[in-house]
């Protein structure tokens, strides 16, 4: 085999940048777990990428990725996990994502913003909402914009920003007896 014929190999869908990406995955998955251990210890992530086979070597490979959600270390369906499980699984997938781009580019961001990720919350899920910001609080410090009322009243402090002819907004800092 030539040079030329291992190179190619090398940076193939096969070689070095399918080893990055397991490599990723697995943090991934880790820091998941870690997370969903935080928020809710019942449930589990598990990605997986099944080779496709049936294609020749030289041909570009299509390598399956699926990820298994667990509740009581069973898999379950996407479909019959509940909202507010949806809710916690998209927590720690987005701030697991974070924190792995992070170590990976060797920077410490204690901050999250969460800008009205409570939209389409009912209020059981935002009460679960509150339950998570309680937790990851120990970790970071956390800005959340919201326009639900019940939401608001669960903060002690806050900065309410309101809509002013003359300035276009005005803001102020409110405590909980807003």
């Amino acid at each position: 085999m030539d040079i030329a014929q291992i190179a190619k190999r090398g940076f193939s869908s096969r070689g070095i940048p399918s080893m990055i990406v397991k490599t990723i995955l697995d943090d991934f998955q880790i820091e998941t777990n870690k997370l969903l251990m935080l928020l809710n210890p019942d449930l589990q992530i598990q990605f997986s990428i099944t080779p496709d086979d049936s294609t020749e070597d030289d041909e570009e490979v299509k390598d399956f990725f699926d990820i298994k959600f667990k509740i009581h270390g069973k898999d379950r369906s996407y479909s019959l996990v509940s909202g507010g499980q949806k809710f916690v699984f998209a927590v720690a997938l987005k701030l697991a994502l974070s924190l792995v781009i992070q170590r990976r580019l060797g920077v410490d961001i204690k901050m999250l913003e969460l800008d009205e990720v409570d939209q389409a919350l009912d209020d059981e899920t935002v009460d679960l909402y509150m339950d998570v910001i309680k937790i990851l609080q120990n970790n970071f410090k956390i800005f959340v914009i919201t326009h639900k009322r019940v939401l608001k009243e669960k903060f002690t402090h806050a900065i309410l920003v309101e809509g002013d002819f003359e300035n276009g907004a005005v803001s102020r800092l409110v405590t909980a007896d807003w």
